[in-house]
């Protein structure tokens, strides 16, 4: 059976399913899992090589698109278009760059939100415009000078 990355050539485009992350305290909440594009830098007859957003770069077995090696949570590609069945949704694999970026910024807008008033919010209840809002008032007030 030939495997789905046989082919990979350099300069082809793979996805890696990233996650970000939202802490609160100490909780830890996944804000969403986008996908986002990695170019081929080079292969060989079992393995080929990719840089992943932020220039992490990352060696991956053909046969299962699994990252060989590497530490904690490895890495899989996936080719365009690829359907993905999850636990609670269907997801089909595209370049979501934008939605990736706009997640990152969420994030760290929460995390600013939330240490200013150091009180635990559910990210999955809170808007960016509420976020927004909360932050620009907050800013607005005086700051105590350092002692």
């Amino acid at each position: 059976m030939m495997s789905k990355f046989e082919n990979i050539q350099v300069g082809d485009t793979v996805f890696i399913d990233t996650a970000v992350e939202i802490s609160s305290g100490l909780l830890r909440q996944t804000q969403g899992r986008y996908f986002l594009p990695a170019k081929v830098i080079g292969a060989t007859p079992k393995f080929f090589s990719i840089e992943s957003y932020g220039g992490r770069f990352h060696k991956i077995r053909k046969d299962n698109g699994v990252e060989h090696g590497g530490t904690g949570k490895r890495v899989k590609a996936l080719p365009f278009g690829e359907v993905i069945y999850g636990f609670k949704e269907v997801r089909t694999v595209k370049d979501q760059t934008e939605e990736y970026l706009e997640g990152i910024e969420f994030s760290k807008m929460f995390s600013s939100v939330n240490s200013m008033v150091r009180i635990r919010m559910d990210a999955s209840k809170v808007t960016k415009q509420q976020l927004q809002d909360a932050f620009d008032a907050l800013s607005a007030l005086p700051k105590r000078e350092n002692i």
